[in-house]
């Protein structure tokens, strides 16, 4: 008796220690580290998984034309494995743009057409140093900005982001190489403030970060 007694505890016991290394497989799986991205300018939000993080701290404000204003909050740099990318490091820049005229339309770019953008002038991510080579290239085609992106065939500047509105935007880019940091670097995005006779100025948010 004594022994199918002990039989049964042992039993138990290893039930008990497999159930909990289910319970930590789940816990791991569901807490799988990610990030956002997008397709083709759409909200739906889109995983992919990076074995490492580092943030940077932006917090600067920049004003073109008095009324068109640009936050840039954050830069984050992610390692991702040849398993879930080509890419094996993306970073990505958060802010918010601001319209606060009464008849302006504002938008991301660094050309007037209103039906396409010059991708690689969007945004930017150099190093200072002239002698350090410049890996990273903006990816419209993962970014977000639904209004300030909105670029249409035979479109006008009326379906940009109109006045007295406001818009969170994440933006992409991606490198060949690994970049684990990259020093004191020069982070730029173009903007376009168009007018309500569709006249436009250039609009140049640029701060250097040290992403180290």
């Amino acid at each position: 008796m004594s022994h199918t007694i002990g039989r049964k505890i042992r039993i138990i016991a290893v039930m008990v220690a497999l159930f909990g290394i289910g319970l930590i497989t789940n816990s791991v799986s569901a807490h799988a580290a990610y990030f956002n991205y997008y397709q083709n300018n759409q909200p739906k939000k889109l995983h992919k998984t990076y074995t490492s993080k580092k943030s940077y701290s932006v917090k600067k404000t920049f004003t073109f034309d008095t009324n068109y204003k640009l936050k840039i909050n954050n830069v984050y740099l992610y390692q991702v494995s040849k398993k879930h990318s080509n890419y094996p490091t993306w970073a990505k820049i958060t802010g918010t743009a601001y319209n606060n005229t009464d008849n302006g339309y504002y938008r991301f770019g660094a050309i007037s057409a209103f039906d396409g953008i010059v991708t690689n002038y969007v945004a930017r991510l150099y190093p200072v140093s002239n002698a350090e080579p410049n890996h990273f290239a903006f990816s419209q085609a993962t970014s977000l900005s639904p209004k300030m992106f909105n670029i249409k065939t035979n479109g006008t500047y009326t379906d940009f982001l109109g006045p007295h509105k406001s818009e969170k935007f994440e933006l992409l880019l991606h490198s060949k190489k690994t970049v684990t940091k990259q020093g004191e670097t020069s982070l730029r995005l173009n903007t376009i403030c168009i007018n309500s006779t569709g006249n436009n100025d250039p609009g140049y948010a640029w701060v250097n970060v040290n992403l180290k």
